[in-house]
């Protein structure tokens, strides 16, 4: 039985072109001495200017007031928390320090699976939880 030819391929030019036993396949990434091209510097995260981080925050007194509060999660017993926004800024920033909720490091991240099932699963406003928090920290602070 004779043996059927060379199994043809599409060359980057779109022509066949045989592929043979030795013919090198294109890869996808390219190849450096040793393997693939790494990145040699890592990608820097953006820096927040001083007021920016007060609009988003608010001030050090208030943060560290924040983290004195417990998860605002019916049942939750953590101490330590998060300072959670509720909603965005818009435009890809980050609302202000009023919008902000103390939230224990499991339920944040779980919050930011899906802010809409993540209140209906605890049975909990977090925009009107923001409001009581941000009266709570004016009347601590007028103090």
């Amino acid at each position: 039985m004779k043996r059927p030819g060379p199994i043809p391929r599409r060359t980057p030019l779109g022509r066949t072109a045989p592929l043979g036993r030795h013919t090198p396949i294109a890869r996808k990434t390219p190849m450096k001495r040793g393997g693939p091209i790494q990145r040699t510097a890592p990608i820097k995260p953006r820096t927040r200017s001083a007021s920016e981080r007060a609009r988003i925050y608010g001030t050090p007194a208030r943060i560290a007031w924040m983290k004195t509060l417990r998860c605002v999660v019916p049942g939750c017993t953590e101490t330590y928390c998060d300072i959670a926004h509720v909603r965005s800024g818009g435009m890809g920033r980050k609302a202000g320090a009023s919008l902000t909720v103390p939230l224990c490091g499991a339920h944040h991240a779980e919050q930011h699976q899906g802010t809409r099932s993540f209140e209906r699963r605890h049975g909990i406003d977090l925009a009107a939880l923001a409001a009581e928090t941000d009266e709570a920290w004016r009347a601590h602070a007028s103090t």
